[in-house]
């Protein structure tokens, strides 16, 4: 089993991808000359340029999403926005780290699967109406009563307040 990894100027990687995601893309990252640059991230992408989106996959065996034999081309994930979208989600730019990419591969063009669209779609537009779940029951008269239901099911005693009326 094995993958070819085209990158720099048409140089090819024979890379084994029985292993997890993460120890493939460390041993390309080190074996194409970019593990002094900590902070590279990287993916793969198939000869049309859809991204393979290996980072999510971490501890799987790479041989799940990359099929062998298969030509993948060396990407350059950048993270789009900056530090500042840490915690929004994040969108990415992919750049091939192959020269003269498109001339090698006149259908090359960088896109994404449909799962990995939807995965990066922000959530729906939030509703400026609080859900009816959220608010108390008001009494008649506008104020807000307590329902059984906030009291643990349990109806209140009138009077007691809490205390034993009983004497020993």
């Amino acid at each position: 089993m094995y993958i070819i990894v085209k990158y720099a100027n048409n140089r090819s990687l024979i890379v084994n991808p029985m292993c997890s995601v993460v120890n493939l893309l460390s041993s390309i990252k080190s074996r194409t000359g970019h593990e002094d640059n900590k902070e590279m991230l990287i993916d793969l992408s198939d000869e049309t340029g859809l991204i393979q989106d290996l980072e999510v996959h971490g501890r799987e065996y790479a041989t799940k999403f990359l099929s062998s034999p298969g030509t993948y081309i060396l990407m350059k994930k950048e993270v789009e926005g900056g530090p500042e979208t840490a915690l929004t989600i994040q969108s990415y730019n992919y750049i091939p780290l192959l020269d003269s990419c498109t001339d090698l591969y006149p259908n090359f063009k960088v896109h994404l699967s449909e799962a990995q669209k939807k995965k990066l779609k922000p959530p729906g537009k939030v509703s400026k109406h609080p859900s009816p779940a959220g608010k108390m029951p008001t009494t008649k008269g506008g104020s807000v009563g307590q329902s059984s239901r906030s009291l643990g099911g349990r109806a209140p005693r009138s009077g007691s307040r809490g205390r034993s009326t009983s004497k020993h």
